[in-house]
């Protein structure tokens, strides 16, 4: 989504926890704009269950558990690559 390469990025503003940011995206700015909505929706449910908790520990507690949902689908990616390769050596087996 982020990109360091000025040259294929279109600059994008989004208000995060109620900070605006510009950021350079090769994304369109309808996906940056998801992106942004799905932090604040996280940060949100979290104000719930933390009310008294400063926008800091709100972000850090975000990317915790934004981090813990990545490696939970990283790790079924792999279980799902692991078993697709292992059927389509199967039905090539089969063909031969």
């Amino acid at each position: 989504m982020l990109n360091s390469d000025e040259s294929l990025a279109s600059e994008v503003e989004v208000e995060v926890l109620g900070q605006r940011y510009a950021f350079k995206s090769a994304s369109s700015p309808e996906q940056v704009q998801r992106v942004a909505e799905f932090v604040n929706e996280l940060a949100g449910d979290l104000r719930v269950v933390f009310p008294s908790a400063s926008s800091h520990r709100i972000s850090i507690l975000a990317v915790m558990q934004l981090g813990y949902e990545l490696l939970l689908l990283r790790d079924e990616y792999q279980i799902l690559r692991k078993r697709l390769e292992k059927e389509s050596e199967r039905l090539l087996q089969l063909i031969e």
